[in-house]
């Protein structure tokens, strides 16, 4: 056999710099001659990434210092594109090359694959329960995610050699029969799946890549090549890719640089890592690929050594990552690993251990930010955890440092991504206000038109039309609230912001509706005026988004920009892919796969970042090197990651398929953390809370702990504790002076001489809000009604009730109940759209209107007549001269034959307590009854006194019904509180003003149930913080 060309350097020396080095120096042959300037070209070097051949490149020249050089053929092995695969199969035959199935298109015959099964399963046995990790689909949405799994699982199979005809011979009878249902599928599957890529003469893409490395391998083995070839830093975890470092270990003109193999691990814990097994030891995988190999550890030769300091943190490292099976070396540890060696190891390493994630990713960025402070050292964050990488991102602006974040983001994260995610939505939503907000607010929302006047018909939109007011769905539930447009504006209490509204915004918010409707015809039309369908809805969509962002010029905004260009990218894709989509499912389900392929295609910051700070991954990471790396996010789940079975196999079928299991992830990460922590300089950091739960710190965090002496485990998160406290500096909010609460006193002539008894209620409860309202003339304006609410269906009840008492005030019909059932279909046609509103508050109504029947028949005999929203209004003199206008507006005046009054008040909600009323918190209906006396209701009786007030609780529970009792005061007659009520509020407005009161904000927060539209305005959270006291004030 021929000998063995292995290397390998150590983690703790840099990687490339080494391998540079050793090139030059003929370690590998004859590499570098300075009198030959091509020879570095006739060497083929094989690098795990582009990011590391690109690094390569940069060390290179460096060792030169910089002389003109022509560089070595470099080709990545691990992040290979296609053309890239090609590359280094360039010696395969070209008949021999079929090409690779596109990526979209196999996921679309796989959704087929999977919505066709679940289709036919049968499910009546299946144990529909959270904690199992594999359903059966029930929607096309649900297909296309297991048919992502499905893929991953082809990919897996093909990159570790397993044919999918073996998934036909899988035995699942022992299992549940859940995974029997799956085994079946996985059999159609094993022999339909060569058939359809015959039939499309193509293969997978693992299939390409293991034949295109196969094919280089027999191209180096042929002699073809007669230059030096090196592969350097792979671990070979590819079984084509360690075939292939095979062969080029053992060309005579060939050599193979092992990362990090550690050569001094006692041979025991060696040999555990295969028989114990241990797939998540960091050499887990080198360990495997030197089987591979057919070598053994003498075989490899180190390249460089490491200074005494990363020795030391090497060993202690050796030390924390043993193989459970021979941790009971840890009993003699002190011996072999001595204090003074631990506190080598732990020289310039820190730890920090933050209180949650938002002060992890400050520390880290003083930690980055602190590097910068010498001149010429580099600083890089190493994390697999996406959410830190950009909070870190993030803290970074505040020193104005931009990052190079490798990873990118979702396009769904970009402008055009999120542009696309807004049609969508409005779309699904049927064009409701709710989801057009958004969208109009959108940068790239243009619709044809100047950016300023789709401004313009945007917000007279919003607040001429559809704030507060109940729009039916779709284009023509907008266009019919368009006709109302001076009908909103003019009524009695539209809010001033509405009424402020001119002609000129009128026109815009016409434009602007047109275009929606012109834009959105084609995405509504496929979604639901014909059958569902993927193809048909993407080429809509695409249309959609052209004409929702083109601007004046007729130019798509949505298409511009790197983001823009994926977004076009992905169009493109998914017409190549029609013929495979499949067909049918819900417009939910066509949204949800267009969203899902948003949030799979990852688009890269264009621009160069800080020359001296970087955001890796994990297998960006690898070979490259810091002066300071930050490793963050240690967690468990993070790094390393969780370990999941499979969604259609689980551990024993994956064993009987021959894949590796899912540890073999950990293992991979367990070598990333070993190498990035063999740093100059290194921080470790984690958070101990994620969100609102606890978090179990990172077995490399735990097992390093475990074999590091308390002291100097203790040192390193004080120096840690010195970035926490930076970071709490830099987070801590400026000293402020605690403000009061807001009590202005207006002048006399601004203050309200009209009140409503329901304003009256306000001014003893939260005076402010009648401040801000008629003093300051500032109009709340209403929320954007998206579902049918609460408040909706006490105003149907309310509707209907009056209705069908002002349709017979005297007499009950015969058929009393039918008519109220009647008058109830009829209202309730106002939410024909909304089939929730049928479904929920339908029933709950003939509920109510059996017991609202049955009270009218208990009551009616004693009246003479009904009255329903009748008003009532009186004048009273002031000590200034001028007078108060009172008035008040009754659900129900029932006109006793004595005559008497009685005057109810319907609630669908909580109606006040007795207690509230008599201490004159709620004095609505005192008040009413006490203006009744004075001055009776208009167009329905003369003064009159009142009898009673009642609260009634429209309501299905029967209970509610049977408390029609009149409210009774313990300190007097109705007409004594009414009195009482009156001369209060009288003296109340005497008091406000003359200046003795104030409009206090929150003047009774006991009474107080809801939050005030001007609560922001009176800065109620920032008073009410800064005084424990703060809301404690009584009437």
């Amino acid at each position: 056999m021929a000998e063995l060309n292995l290397f390998t350097i150590p983690a703790g020396a840099p990687f490339l710099e080494v391998l540079a080095q050793a090139m030059l120096d003929g370690r590998f042959g004859r590499v570098h001659d300075p009198e030959d300037p091509a020879a570095l070209a006739r060497v083929t070097l094989y690098l795990p990434t582009r990011r590391a051949a690109r690094a390569f490149a940069a060390c290179l020249s460096d060792q030169l210092g910089g002389a003109p050089l022509l560089l070595p053929r470099i080709l990545p092995l691990g992040d290979v594109d296609e053309a890239e695969t090609a590359l280094i199969g360039a010696g395969a035959l070209a008949e021999d090359r079929i090409a690779p199935i596109d990526l979209l298109a196999r996921r679309m015959i796989l959704t087929r694959l999977v919505d066709a099964w679940g289709r036919s399963a049968n499910r009546s046995h299946l144990r529909l329960d959270p904690a199992e990790p594999s359903l059966v689909p029930a929607t096309l949405a649900e297909a296309y995610g297991l048919a992502g799994d499905l893929a991953a699982l082809l990919d897996q199979m093909q990159t570790e050699d397993v044919a999918v005809e073996r998934l036909g011979r899988l035995d699942a009878a022992r299992f549940d029969k859940i995974w029997q249902l799956n085994a079946e599928f996985l059999s159609i599957l094993g022999s339909a799946w060569p058939t359809i890529l015959s039939e499309r003469g193509a293969c997978d893409p693992a299939t390409f890549r293991n034949r295109m490395l196969a094919a280089e391998r027999e191209r180096l083995l042929s002699g073809a090549v007669t230059g030096p070839i090196i592969a350097a830093g792979s671990t070979g975890t590819v079984p084509a890719t360690a075939r292939l470092l095979a062969a080029i270990a053992r060309l005579p003109n060939g050599a193979v640089v092992l990362p990090g193999l550690d050569l001094d691990l006692p041979e025991e814990a060696w040999r555990a890592i295969a028989e114990e097994p241990a797939p998540s030891h960091p050499q887990a995988a080198l360990h495997h690929l030197l089987d591979t190999l057919q070598a053994v550890r003498a075989d490899v030769r180190a390249l460089a050594e490491p200074d005494a300091a990363h020795g030391a943190r090497a060993r202690l490292l050796r030390e924390a990552m043993l193989p459970a099976s021979v941790t009971q070396s840890w009993a003699d540890l002190r011996e072999r690993l001595p204090l003074g060696e631990a506190e080598l190891a732990f020289r310039d390493l820190r730890l920090v251990e933050a209180a949650d994630e938002r002060e992890e990713a400050l520390a880290v960025a003083v930690a980055l930010r602190e590097t910068l402070e010498t001149p010429g050292r580099q600083a890089a964050l190493i994390t697999p955890d996406r959410g830190l990488a950009e909070r870190v991102t993030v803290e970074l602006r505040r020193w104005d440092i931009a990052v190079d974040d490798s990873a990118g983001l979702p396009l769904a994260r970009w402008p055009a991504g999120s542009l696309l995610r807004l049609v969508l939505e409005a779309a699904l939503a049927q064009m409701t206000p709710g989801s057009l907000v958004p969208l109009l607010a959108h940068p790239l929302c243009r619709l044809g038109l100047p950016r300023e006047e789709t401004a313009r018909g945007a917000s007279a939109l919003e607040i001429g039309l559809w704030r507060g007011e109940s729009v039916g769905r779709g284009l023509a539930g907008l266009n019919e609230q368009l006709e109302r447009w001076n009908e909103l504006r003019e009524v009695r209490h539209a809010p001033g912001p509405r009424k402020r509204l001119g002609d000129a915004d009128a026109a815009a918010a016409a434009k602007v509706l047109a275009a929606l409707g012109a834009a959105f015809s084609p995405l509504l039309e496929a979604l639901f005026l014909k059958a569902p369908s993927l193809a048909v809805m993407t080429a809509a969509a695409r249309a959609t988004i052209e004409a929702v962002s083109r601007d004046e010029d007729g130019q798509a905004c949505a298409f511009r920009d790197a983001d823009g260009e994926a977004l076009a990218g992905l169009f493109d894709d998914l017409a190549a892919a029609q013929p495979d989509m499949p067909e049918g499912g819900r417009p939910a389900d066509v949204v949800a796969i267009l969203d899902g392929l948003l949030a799979e295609r990852v688009v890269r910051r264009g621009g160069g970042g800080h020359p001296r700070v970087r955001i890796w991954g994990l297998l960006e990471a690898r070979l490259l090197e810091a002066d300071h790396v930050v490793l963050g996010g240690l967690n468990e789940t993070v790094w390393p990651p969780q370990t999941t079975t499979d969604a259609f196999i689980n551990r024993p079928m994956r064993a009987e398929l021959g894949l590796s299991p899912p540890e073999r992830r950990v293992g991979q990460t367990a070598h990333d953390f070993a190498m990035a922590l063999a740093a100059p300089c290194v921080t470790l950091t984690r958070a101990r809370k994620a969100g609102e739960s606890e978090t179990i710190a990172s077995r490399f965090w735990q097992r390093l702990q475990a074999v590091t002496p308390a002291p100097v485990w203790g040192e390193a998160l004080a120096q840690g504790k010195r970035l926490t406290a930076l970071a709490g500096r830099l987070s801590a909010p400026a000293s402020v002076h605690p403000v009061g609460r807001p009590a202005p006193k207006p002048p006399r002539a601004l203050q309200p001489l009209s009140l409503s008894v329901t304003d009256v209620e306000t001014l003893y409860r939260d005076p402010y809000q009648i401040h801000a309202r008629k003093i300051l003339k500032l109009d709340a304006l209403p929320g954007l009604f998206e579902d049918p609410s609460a408040q909706d269906r006490g105003s149907l009840l309310h509707e209907i009730v009056e209705t069908f008492a002002a349709t017979y005030p005297e007499q009950l019909p015969a058929d009393a109940h039918g008519r109220l059932i009647a008058i109830g279909e009829q209202a309730f046609l106002r939410f024909a759209d909304a089939p929730e509103v049928r479904a929920f508050w339908w029933p709950r109504f003939l509920l109510t209107a059996g017991h609202f029947i049955d009270w009218e028949q208990r009551r009616r005999s004693a009246l003479a007549r009904v009255a329903v929203e009748v008003y009532t209004g009186s004048r009273f003199p002031l000590s200034d001269g001028k007078s108060l206008w009172l008035s008040g507006k009754a659900d129900r005046v029932e006109i006793t034959r004595k005559p008497k009054l009685r005057i109810i008040d319907f609630k669908t909600g909580a109606p006040p307590s007795q207690a509230q009323v008599e201490k004159g918190f709620a004095p609505q209906l005192t008040l009413e009854a006490e203006l009744a006396a004075r001055a009776g209701f208009e167009g329905a009786v003369g003064p009159t006194p009142v009898e009673a007030v009642l609260y009634m609780k429209l309501h299905h529970d029967p209970k509610a019904w049977a408390k029609d009792k009149p409210l009774a005061f313990d300190d007097g007659t109705l007409a004594d509180v009414a009195s009482r009520h009156l001369e209060r509020l009288l003296a109340h407005v005497e008091a406000l003003r003359s200046g003795r009161e104030a409009f206090v904000s929150r003047r009774a927060p006991d009474y107080i149930k809801f939050a005030s539209p001007y609560d922001q305005l009176a800065r109620v959270k920032e008073w009410a913080a800064a005084s424990e006291g703060g809301e404690e004030d009584g009437a």
